[in-house]
């Protein structure tokens, strides 16, 4: 008797009639990032977080389920968009895969005021034979080798400092109401331009000798040289959310001189390293950046007299907050100042 439900098991649930009846499984798909080329080396990643520009990303597809001959159709689909130098509007791409073959997709550059963009890639799975179809995708970072952030450490927030210079003549000159009306005078400097036309008022970032020795800290320097567009691009934006407005109201015969005063300050900057998985890797404070703010002073003035107030009376007092080590013609060595507005 257990002989006969024996040879019965075997005819039910082993035989390929009964295999051809059961049901398929349901087509999944899946996308990962397997490793990545950059400077002509491939690294595995076992935790991909992102992807550096100008690497290679290679990508896997991975399907299971589906019809009883498992032939699937493979595609992945993706855009580039401005945040790239060569794409000035959103660009897709299409590209068939093999099942069981990986892509690999080559990551543009960034554009100089990009720090970081985000990229998806998406995978579409069809079943010639059932046409089921499912989808998966891959989103990721694509950043710079380095990253500038402004620290928000409390203990570097007490260091940023400044240096408020005496009050200097203004190239305005002196300003005359010769009519008999009351006049209103608006002086506006767009920072922008002093950023871009300055001469020795420089806009750029400190940098520690010890920076130049490779392995220490990151070698700073170095990547300094290798992203100098990306670091002028950032003393740029400082430069650009300024723009200094002023206004006066001069009574008929009035005459006045106007004083430029300008103040240099030091922010510090946290440098986010990036490697070629997208792991980043923070110096806190790497980078003291040097920018400016100017103010204007209007100071009455007797065209007969010819003595001319002291320029240290004018506006605020003359004031440095700022270690040796920032402060130009200190004699200290040991910050190198670079420039990054020309």
């Amino acid at each position: 008797m257990h002989l006969f439900y024996r040879i019965l098991w075997i005819v039910l649930y082993a035989s390929p009639l009964a295999a051809h009846a059961a049901p398929d499984a349901a087509l999944k798909a899946a996308l990962k990032a397997s490793s990545v080329e950059m400077e002509r080396a491939q690294v595995d990643c076992a935790d991909f977080k992102g992807a550096v520009e100008g690497s290679r990303v290679n990508l896997i597809p991975e399907v299971s389920g589906g019809g009883e001959k498992g032939k699937v159709d493979l595609l992945l689909t993706w855009r580039f968009g401005p945040a790239y130098r060569q794409y000035g509007v959103d660009t897709q791409f299409e590209q068939k895969v093999r099942r069981g073959r990986g892509f690999s997709l080559l990551i543009p550059e960034l554009r100089e005021d990009v720090p970081f963009a985000q990229q998806t890639v998406l995978l579409t799975a069809r079943d010639r034979e059932t046409g089921e179809a499912a989808s998966a995708q891959i989103v990721f970072t694509v950043s710079r080798k380095v990253i500038l952030l402004q620290s928000s450490d409390p203990a570097l927030l007490d260091r940023n400092c400044y240096q408020r210079y005496p009050a200097a003549e203004s190239m305005v000159g002196v300003l005359t109401n010769g009519s008999t009306n009351l006049s209103s005078l608006v002086i506006r400097q767009g920072v922008d331009r002093l950023w871009s036309n300055s001469v020795g008022t420089s806009w750029g970032f400190y940098i520690s000798p010890l920076s130049w020795i490779p392995g220490i800290a990151g070698s700073l320097a170095n990547l300094f040289s290798a992203n100098r567009s990306y670091y002028s691009s950032v003393s740029k934006q400082v430069s650009e959310i300024v723009e200094v407005s002023s206004a006066y109201q001069l009574s008929p015969g009035d005459t006045i001189q106007i004083y430029s005063q300008k103040t240099r300050y030091i922010t510090h900057y946290d440098a986010a390293l990036v490697d070629a998985c997208g792991k980043r890797t923070v110096l806190k404070g790497a980078y003291p950046l040097q920018w400016w703010g100017f103010a204007y002073h209007a100071v009455p003035l007797n065209p007969y007299d010819p003595t001319r107030p002291s320029p240290g009376l004018i506006g605020a007092p003359p004031v440095n907050t700022c270690p040796a080590g920032l402060t130009p013609g200190s004699g200290d060595g040991s910050y190198s100042f670079f420039q990054t507005n020309f």
